[in-house]
């Protein structure tokens, strides 16, 4: 029992209710919902993901279903458990491994998911303005590839699904955008257009640096930059490959009906195309090789043409040679190139049966064709938009045997020229003081006496038929573009004629050989046989040496094939060629003599055809809109449907055509019918005269301006209706004088039985006719007196006095403008001689001879006259009446003078424009102005030749200073106004002090010479 304790306290406890630590269970709590919530969503997320996912196949999309369906009890089951135990959680998870080990889905779902995303980074393109900046830009191309991939996995058995991919959106690479970008980086300021190569390349023999600036000389070279920096960038590769790829599904997709449906029948088909393309790679490699052999060759011809006749280093030859490694070296590149995409091609085939790697090589051959194709249309436009020189310079630390060839032929060219400097003084010299003396002796040929006086109203000078002038003018154009075809054509065969010669000559080096016959093939194409042995294709055939036609008949001569060409894309080719191989000895014995007459013959013909087409094409504009002020309703749609766009005139089946397609309801004889009229229209129009309004002196202007014409004769017809004629004087003491040269040599015209002889002047032909046969007699037998007389020459006053008189020149005479006349009054003195003389002298009695003179007729066709040649159109004189023309000279160290004469003014003067210079005191080029303006009867062809002759001996001056090899200053430019003026003096424009020919030759002297 218990007792109790003395001396003990005693302790009562106090009771305490519990009182959970709320802190700690709510972490607690917050941690396991945190898990149960992370673990939920994970497997929330894995759930939806497995149901929701876009997937492409059908197979696949069927299985996820099946496997939903099966796993639903699970999924269930899963969703009361406790998700904050990781057990659990790992437990549940386990319910989608069946899911993630079927590899067939999984790779569904990331192909699909990719193949989205590659959609949406091409949608990300559209609005890109800058494709370096976005690396590339939107096309629907590349979204085309990506659906015909995403159908070619649907499709796909299950082992070849596994290793396909959605691949990506291709941006599209604009070549030329990216070309002129490039260029850009190659070009700084000061070029011509604001472009200026800077880029520099090699030569292939090492011994020079070439600094591309501009132009279509840039073509080629920048070629090949495009292709070294861009042939190797995986994303053109990429963009090329993936337009071969769609290209390629595209054409089964199109010609799938065809083959019932059958896929790989019509790619089968596709892949036919392979054999051509094989073809062509094979052609071009072939023929690339050849080029880079020829190269070489032309290269090696030139080092011989060095080694054997010197160079200065800085001429024609020695910048032809630094050119040809230019070209070799681009061969050699080519040649690469072409091998790289032969070898592509092979291997196509070599993939046999295996349908996926053929595929792939085919889309790479004609991706890569593609490629080729950009990047040299890309480089030509880029090239294009540059001006065009190309410069090339000596490589300072390149050494070789040709170094001291070039500077021992550069002293002896100089010392050369010194010889010849001195002779051209002392031939200078004398040449003046010949015509000193013959000035003397035979009065001037260019002095006031040669100056005419045009009278207007002359009786009979005005054609009394109206000339339609448009037939005339057609007619004109015909004819030059004939001429200019004939000239392009013989420089061409001529060309092509002896390239021949060189290839038949075994004489000939293989190397001369090997450049003949690349020359040929780029001028005449390459004839190519067939399986059967016949021609496929015309031009040049180098296993037989002969030309073949486009019938397939071979030809030994050049000439017999130019029917079959272009004859304006012929000579191109054929003077590209030339330009090129111009330095090449077997060549030039041919471009120097007949080719370059031919040439020039060509340019003359070719500017002449392009004033006749200007001034047709001008003459139209003002015809159509006259005639249309006088026409409504269908007359009106009739009379502007005979024009075209650019104001030629259709030819009736293109009228035809364009009125049909405007009257639904007629048919061709409606349209005949309505040619007809309207060109009866044109026609009166054309050829009537009308005028539209005044000039700056208050004379009516014609509507249609002559494609003829002549300053003297109101630059009208120049022998179509001049209205006037021109006199002049004879005197026996000036037989230099043109009146004194024109009589006589009119009389010799007039020898022939067709003539006219009649006393005084007549309108029409059956006026001088009954004329003649009443006075015809005494009017010849006048006129042999006369020429005896003049013909014996320096006549003094002692002897007898000087036979003086005047004669007057028609250019149209009788109305007819196929006839020409003069009208000569004899000197009473001269006269009074004869009439003083023996009784038996009758005809000088006639007094008419003096009052009215006595005239001469000529048939035009037949006159030789002075006069006839003296009036009639030269080239030059033509093509001013309608279009410019331009004189540009080199002045050395890369200065260029042009001068730019301008179309005739309605005064009858030529406005020139453009600049000369020289280099002063200090070696400094100084541009003068050459801007002026020619009065009085300045000729076309005579202000052309003069100022050509001028420039020229400009430059041949100014180019031998700037090269060293003239000591002294060439021109001051203060002298150049007084050059000027005295040019201006012997074209008739100022009275000259002395002989303007002589003044003009001192002048050029003093300036070159300093004398």
């Amino acid at each position: 029992m218990a007792t109790y304790i003395p001396g003990v306290a005693d302790y009562i406890p106090q009771l305490q209710p519990f009182q959970p630590d709320y802190n700690f269970l709510g972490n607690m709590l917050q941690t396991k919902q945190s898990q149960y919530d992370s673990n939920y969503k994970q497997l929330s997320q894995t759930y939806g993901t497995l149901l929701n996912s876009d997937m492409m196949r059908e197979d696949n999309i069927q299985k996820r279903n099946e496997f939903f369906k099966m796993i639903d009890n699970d999924i269930k089951r899963v969703s009361g458990l406790d998700l904050s135990l990781q057990q659990n959680t790992d437990s549940a998870n386990k319910v989608f491994d069946s899911f993630f080990q079927n590899k067939d889905m999984v790779k569904d779902m990331t192909f699909t998911k990719e193949y989205n995303k590659q959609l949406q980074n091409g949608e990300a393109l559209r609005n890109c303005i800058d494709q370096e900046k976005c690396g590339g830009k939107y096309s629907d191309v590349s979204a085309q590839a990506l659906h015909y991939r995403a159908e070619e996995f649907k499709k796909a058995s299950k082992a070849d699904a596994m290793s396909m991919s959605p691949g990506r959106f291709v941006p599209q690479i604009n070549m030329q955008e990216k070309a002129t970008k490039y260029l850009e980086t190659l070009l700084g300021k000061g070029g011509d257009g604001g472009f200026g190569v800077q880029n520099v390349v090699m030569s292939q023999d090492g011994k020079y640096n070439i600094t591309l600036k501009n132009g279509a000389l840039l073509n080629a070279p920048l070629q090949q930059l495009l292709q070294a920096q861009y042939s190797k960038d995986q994303d053109i590769i990429d963009w090329n490959n993936t337009q071969a790829y769609v290209n390629r599904k595209g054409f089964v997709s199109q010609n799938l009906q065809k083959f019932g449906g059958d896929e790989n029948a019509a790619e089968d088909e596709y892949f036919k195309q392979l054999d051509g393309q094989f073809q062509k790679s094979q052609i071009e490699y072939q023929q690339a090789v050849e080029e880079q052999n020829a190269a070489r060759a032309k290269n090696n011809l030139l080092a011989q043409n060095i080694k054997k006749n010197g160079s200065t280093g800085n001429d024609k030859l020695a910048k032809d040679y630094v050119a040809s490694g230019t070209d070799a070296a681009i061969a050699q590149s080519n040649s690469k190139y072409t091998e790289d995409t032969h070898n592509i091609a092979k291997s196509v085939f070599e993939a046999g049966e295996n349908r996926a790697q053929r595929r792939n090589r085919a889309d790479q051959l004609f991706g890569r064709s593609l490629m080729n194709k950009e990047i040299s249309e890309s480089a030509t436009r880029a090239a294009a938009m540059t001006g065009g020189i190309i410069k090339k310079d000596a490589d300072p630390y390149a050494k070789s045997y040709y170094d001291f060839s070039l500077d021992m032929q550069k002293m002896t060219s100089q010392y050369n020229l010194m010889d010849r400097n001195a002779m051209r003084n002392h031939v200078y010299d004398l040449n003046k003081q010949k015509a000193l003396k013959e000035y003397e002796k035979r009065a001037s040929a260019v002095g006031l006496s040669n100056q005419g006086v045009y009278v207007d109203g002359v009786k009979g000078t005005t054609a009394t038929a109206p000339d339609e002038e448009g037939k005339e003018t057609i007619a004109q154009v015909a004819q030059e573009t004939a001429s200019a075809s004939a000239s392009a054509s013989a420089y061409a065969s001529g060309y092509g004629n002896t390239l021949l010669g060189i290839l038949q000559d075994p004489n000939a080096s293989n190397d001369e050989k090997l450049v003949a016959k690349a020359t040929l093939q780029r001028i005449y194409g390459v004839a190519k046989k067939g399986d059967n042995g016949s021609y496929t294709s015309y031009g040049f055939d180098p296993n037989t040496n002969s030309f073949i036609d486009n019938r397939g008949v071979a030809h030994n001569k050049a000439e017999d094939v130019s029917g079959v060409y272009n004859w304006k894309d012929l000579y191109t080719k054929a003077k590209t060629e030339a330009d090129s191989h111009s330095s090449v000895p077997s060549h030039a014995s041919y471009l120097e003599t007949t080719g370059k007459k031919l040439n020039d013959q060509y340019d003359l013909h070719l500017k002449q055809l392009n004033a006749t087409s200007k001034a047709w094409v001008d003459n139209n504009k003002n015809v159509k809109s006259y005639g249309g002020t006088e026409m409504t309703g269908q007359d009106l749609k009739d009379w502007n449907n005979m024009f075209a766009k650019d104001n030629q005139l259709k030819s009736l089946e293109e009228y035809t055509k364009d009125y049909i397609l405007s009257n639904p309801s007629s048919d061709e004889e409606d349209a005949n019918d309505a040619y007809e009229e309207m060109n009866e229209k044109y026609n009166k129009i054309y050829s009537s005269g009308t005028t539209t309004g005044k000039d700056v002196n208050g004379n009516q202007v014609p509507l249609v301006r002559s494609t003829h014409g002549a300053s003297m004769f109101n630059n009208l017809g120049g022998g179509t209706s001049a209205g006037g004629g021109v006199i002049f004087e004879f005197d026996s003491d000036s037989p230099a004088a043109l009146g004194t040269r024109g009589l006589n040599t009119f009389y010799n015209d007039a020898q022939n039985t067709t003539a006219i002889w009649t006393i005084g002047n007549y309108a029409t032909k059956e006026d001088a006719t009954k004329n003649m046969a009443l006075n015809g007699a005494n009017a010849k037998i006048a006129m042999d007196q006369l020429m005896q007389d003049l013909r014996t020459g320096n006549l003094t006053k002692a002897e007898k006095a000087n036979v003086v008189g005047q004669i007057m020149y028609m250019d149209v005479a009788l109305g007819d403008k196929n006839m020409v006349g003069t009208t000569i009054k004899f000197p009473p003195s001269w006269l009074k001689k004869y009439q003083d003389s023996a009784k038996e002298i009758t005809w000088a009695d006639d007094t008419r001879l003096s009052s009215e003179g006595i005239s001469m007729y000529v048939d035009k066709k037949t006159a030789k006259n002075e006069f006839t040649e003296t009036f009639k159109m030269k080239p030059y004189d033509y093509i001013l009446q309608h279009d410019n023309a331009k004189i540009a000279y080199d002045m050395g160290n890369g200065h260029t003078s042009t001068l730019t004469i301008n179309p005739r003014n309605p005064d009858g003067s030529f406005s020139v424009i453009g600049d000369v210079g020289g280099y002063d005191a200090k070696g400094i080029w100084q541009p003068v102005s050459a801007t002026k303006t020619y009065y009085g009867d300045v000729g076309g062809q005579n202000l052309y030749t003069s100022l050509n002759v001028w420039m020229n001996q400009i430059s041949d001056a100014n180019v031998a200073y700037a090269n060293g090899k003239q000591p002294n200053r060439v021109y001051d430019p203060k002298k150049l106004p007084e050059v000027q003026s005295l040019l201006q003096a012997s074209l008739g424009g100022e009275q000259p002090q002395m002989d303007p020919n002589q003044m003009f030759m001192q002048g050029v002297n003093n300036a070159l010479y300093g004398k």
